[in-house]
Protein backbone atom coordinates (compact mmCIF):
# COMPACT_ATOMS: atom_id res chain seq x y z
CA UNK A 1 0.00 0.00 0.00
CA UNK A 2 1.22 2.81 -1.37
CA UNK A 3 0.60 6.94 0.49
CA UNK A 4 1.51 10.14 -0.60
CA UNK A 5 1.09 13.23 1.78
CA UNK A 6 1.76 17.30 -0.43
CA UNK A 7 3.54 19.76 1.75
CA UNK A 8 5.87 23.09 0.95
CA UNK A 9 8.33 22.04 -1.82
CA UNK A 10 7.87 17.90 -0.96
CA UNK A 11 5.66 14.89 -1.54
CA UNK A 12 6.68 12.79 1.42
CA UNK A 13 5.87 8.95 0.01
CA UNK A 14 5.37 6.02 2.41
CA UNK A 15 4.55 1.81 1.72
CA UNK A 16 4.55 -1.35 3.32
CA UNK A 17 7.61 -3.97 3.13
CA UNK A 18 7.18 -6.65 0.88
CA UNK A 19 8.33 -9.80 2.25
CA UNK A 20 11.12 -11.29 0.31
CA UNK A 21 11.40 -8.12 -1.65
CA UNK A 22 15.18 -7.23 -3.25
CA UNK A 23 14.42 -3.53 -3.53
CA UNK A 24 11.91 -0.62 -5.09
CA UNK A 25 12.15 1.43 -7.79
CA UNK A 26 9.74 4.40 -7.42
CA UNK A 27 7.89 5.92 -10.67
CA UNK A 28 6.44 9.65 -11.17
CA UNK A 29 3.83 10.55 -13.33
CA UNK A 30 2.10 13.47 -14.35
CA UNK A 31 -1.68 11.33 -15.09
CA UNK A 32 -2.97 8.88 -12.77
CA UNK A 33 -5.11 7.12 -15.41
CA UNK A 34 -2.15 7.08 -17.98
CA UNK A 35 0.81 4.91 -17.32
CA UNK A 36 2.43 6.37 -20.48
CA UNK A 37 3.37 9.66 -18.92
CA UNK A 38 4.91 7.85 -15.71
CA UNK A 39 8.86 7.59 -15.44
CA UNK A 40 11.45 5.79 -13.33
CA UNK A 41 12.50 8.64 -10.69
CA UNK A 42 14.91 6.57 -7.76
CA UNK A 43 15.51 2.97 -6.49
CA UNK A 44 16.05 1.91 -3.15
CA UNK A 45 17.15 -1.19 -1.36
CA UNK A 46 14.37 -3.67 0.49
CA UNK A 47 14.83 -1.81 3.49
CA UNK A 48 14.00 1.60 2.40
CA UNK A 49 9.71 2.33 3.01
CA UNK A 50 9.78 6.11 2.87
CA UNK A 51 10.83 9.29 0.29
CA UNK A 52 10.55 12.61 0.18
CA UNK A 53 10.19 13.80 -2.93
CA UNK A 54 11.40 17.45 -3.42
CA UNK A 55 11.46 17.52 -6.95
CA UNK A 56 8.58 18.97 -7.33
CA UNK A 57 6.37 22.36 -7.56
CA UNK A 58 3.92 24.02 -5.31
CA UNK A 59 0.20 23.58 -6.93
CA UNK A 60 1.54 21.02 -9.54
CA UNK A 61 -0.43 17.55 -9.21
CA UNK A 62 2.03 14.57 -9.40
CA UNK A 63 1.43 10.69 -9.34
CA UNK A 64 3.43 8.06 -7.83
CA UNK A 65 3.28 4.45 -8.21
CA UNK A 66 6.44 1.57 -6.43
CA UNK A 67 7.49 -1.28 -8.18
CA UNK A 68 8.88 -4.12 -6.10
CA UNK A 69 10.86 -6.92 -6.93
CA UNK A 70 10.29 -10.36 -5.42
CA UNK A 71 12.17 -12.89 -6.87
CA UNK A 72 11.27 -12.86 -10.75
CA UNK A 73 8.01 -11.02 -10.38
CA UNK A 74 7.12 -7.77 -10.34
CA UNK A 75 4.49 -5.77 -8.37
CA UNK A 76 3.10 -2.73 -8.80
CA UNK A 77 1.35 -0.87 -6.10
CA UNK A 78 -1.46 1.44 -6.36
CA UNK A 79 -1.14 4.50 -7.73
CA UNK A 80 -1.51 7.59 -5.48
CA UNK A 81 -1.65 11.56 -6.42
CA UNK A 82 -0.19 14.55 -4.19
CA UNK A 83 -0.13 18.17 -4.82
CA UNK A 84 2.87 19.99 -3.03
CA UNK A 85 1.55 23.44 -1.27
CA UNK A 86 2.80 26.82 -0.45
CA UNK A 87 1.69 26.58 3.68
CA UNK A 88 -0.31 29.29 5.10
CA UNK A 89 2.15 32.01 6.84
CA UNK A 90 2.69 32.16 10.47
CA UNK A 91 1.49 34.39 12.63
CA UNK A 92 2.87 37.93 12.23
CA UNK A 93 5.04 39.32 15.01
CA UNK A 94 5.94 42.70 15.86
CA UNK A 95 2.07 44.50 16.11
CA UNK A 96 3.01 47.69 17.44
CA UNK A 97 -0.19 50.13 18.14
CA UNK A 98 0.36 53.86 18.32
CA UNK A 99 -2.19 56.39 19.32
CA UNK A 100 -3.42 59.95 18.43
CA UNK A 101 -6.73 61.95 18.81
CA UNK A 102 -9.45 59.66 17.43
CA UNK A 103 -6.70 57.35 15.66
CA UNK A 104 -4.90 54.52 15.80
CA UNK A 105 -1.78 53.32 13.97
CA UNK A 106 -0.25 50.19 13.85
CA UNK A 107 2.42 48.33 12.03
CA UNK A 108 4.04 45.04 12.43
CA UNK A 109 7.03 42.45 10.59
CA UNK A 110 6.86 42.12 7.14
CA UNK A 111 6.18 38.40 6.36
CA UNK A 112 7.60 36.90 3.18
CA UNK A 113 5.13 35.07 0.50
CA UNK A 114 2.48 36.78 2.06
CA UNK A 115 -0.17 38.28 0.18
CA UNK A 116 -2.33 40.58 2.18
CA UNK A 117 -3.06 41.52 5.89
CA UNK A 118 -6.47 41.61 8.21
CA UNK A 119 -6.26 43.91 10.56
CA UNK A 120 -8.95 43.02 13.64
CA UNK A 121 -10.20 44.81 16.29
CA UNK A 122 -12.33 44.65 19.06
CA UNK A 123 -13.59 46.34 22.63
CA UNK A 124 -12.91 42.97 24.74
CA UNK A 125 -9.78 41.60 24.64
CA UNK A 126 -11.39 37.69 24.38
CA UNK A 127 -12.78 39.00 21.12
CA UNK A 128 -14.42 38.18 18.75
CA UNK A 129 -12.26 40.33 16.18
CA UNK A 130 -13.76 42.40 13.36
CA UNK A 131 -11.98 43.84 10.22
CA UNK A 132 -12.21 47.84 9.84
CA UNK A 133 -11.93 49.14 6.53
CA UNK A 134 -10.38 52.07 7.79
CA UNK A 135 -9.78 52.83 11.53
CA UNK A 136 -10.35 56.14 12.54
CA UNK A 137 -13.88 55.38 14.20
CA UNK A 138 -12.21 55.05 17.60
CA UNK A 139 -13.25 57.24 20.87
CA UNK A 140 -10.58 58.73 23.06
CA UNK A 141 -10.18 57.56 25.99
CA UNK A 142 -11.80 53.90 25.26
CA UNK A 143 -9.52 50.71 25.17
CA UNK A 144 -9.18 48.81 21.71
CA UNK A 145 -7.61 45.16 21.03
CA UNK A 146 -5.96 44.67 18.00
CA UNK A 147 -4.69 41.37 16.02
CA UNK A 148 -3.67 40.59 12.63
CA UNK A 149 -3.42 37.53 10.13
CA UNK A 150 -1.62 37.18 6.78
CA UNK A 151 -2.61 35.52 3.94
CA UNK A 152 -1.32 33.71 0.78
CA UNK A 153 -2.25 31.82 -2.08
CA UNK A 154 -2.49 28.52 0.48
CA UNK A 155 -5.35 31.14 3.14
CA UNK A 156 -5.59 33.27 5.72
CA UNK A 157 -2.79 32.26 8.59
CA UNK A 158 -3.49 32.22 12.06
CA UNK A 159 -3.72 36.10 14.59
CA UNK A 160 -0.69 37.44 16.04
CA UNK A 161 -0.65 38.51 19.73
CA UNK A 162 -2.94 41.09 21.03
CA UNK A 163 -2.76 44.57 21.44
CA UNK A 164 -4.16 47.61 23.32
CA UNK A 165 -4.49 50.92 22.33
CA UNK A 166 -6.13 53.98 23.67
CA UNK A 167 -6.50 57.06 21.77
CA UNK A 168 -6.48 60.44 23.42
CA UNK A 169 -6.09 64.03 22.17
CA UNK A 170 -1.83 64.32 22.58
CA UNK A 171 -0.60 66.19 25.78
CA UNK A 172 0.25 69.72 24.45
CA UNK A 173 3.88 70.39 24.78
CA UNK A 174 4.52 73.78 27.01
CA UNK A 175 6.55 76.22 24.40
CA UNK A 176 9.30 77.81 26.25
CA UNK A 177 9.01 81.94 27.00
CA UNK A 178 11.78 83.84 26.24
CA UNK A 179 13.38 86.23 28.76
CA UNK A 180 13.52 89.88 27.53
CA UNK A 181 17.21 90.77 27.83
CA UNK A 182 17.67 94.32 30.05
CA UNK A 183 19.27 96.83 28.27
CA UNK A 184 22.68 97.84 30.00
CA UNK A 185 22.16 101.49 31.35
CA UNK A 186 24.71 103.77 30.15
CA UNK A 187 27.30 105.24 32.61
CA UNK A 188 27.55 108.92 32.87
CA UNK A 189 31.22 110.11 31.67
CA UNK A 190 31.93 112.80 34.39
CA UNK A 191 33.01 115.84 31.87
CA UNK A 192 34.80 118.74 33.33
CA UNK A 193 32.84 122.44 32.62
CA UNK A 194 35.71 125.24 31.72
CA UNK A 195 35.94 127.97 33.95
CA UNK A 196 36.52 131.12 33.30
CA UNK A 197 39.76 131.49 31.39
CA UNK A 198 42.48 133.49 33.74
CA UNK A 199 44.03 136.80 32.47
CA UNK A 200 47.57 136.12 31.23
CA UNK A 201 50.52 137.91 33.51
CA UNK A 202 51.60 141.24 32.32
CA UNK A 203 54.69 141.56 29.82
CA UNK A 204 57.63 142.67 32.27
CA UNK A 205 58.62 146.21 31.40
CA UNK A 206 61.93 145.94 30.54
CA UNK A 207 63.45 149.61 31.90
CA UNK A 208 66.54 151.00 29.87
CA UNK A 209 69.86 149.52 31.37
CA UNK A 210 72.15 151.99 33.88
CA UNK A 211 74.53 154.32 32.22
CA UNK A 212 77.63 152.84 31.74
CA UNK A 213 80.96 154.03 32.89
CA UNK A 214 82.96 152.27 29.94
CA UNK A 215 82.92 154.70 26.37
CA UNK A 216 82.42 152.48 23.09
CA UNK A 217 84.78 153.06 20.69
CA UNK A 218 86.11 151.00 17.47
CA UNK A 219 88.96 148.85 17.71
CA UNK A 220 92.31 149.75 16.16
CA UNK A 221 94.53 147.34 13.87
CA UNK A 222 98.08 146.86 15.37
CA UNK A 223 100.57 148.44 13.00
CA UNK A 224 103.13 147.56 14.89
Amino acid sequence: MLSATGSNGQVTLNWIAIPNATGYLLFRGSNANDFNTFAPITCFLSSTITYNDTEVTNGTSYSYAVMTNVGSDFIFSNIVTATPNTPVPLAPTGLTATTGDAQVNLTLNTIIGATSYSLKRSGSQTGPFTSPHLDTTVINGETYYYVVSASNTAGEGPDSERVPASPAVPTPIPTATATPTATPTATPTNTAIPGPTAAAPPAPVLSPPPSSKYTKFKSQPNRS
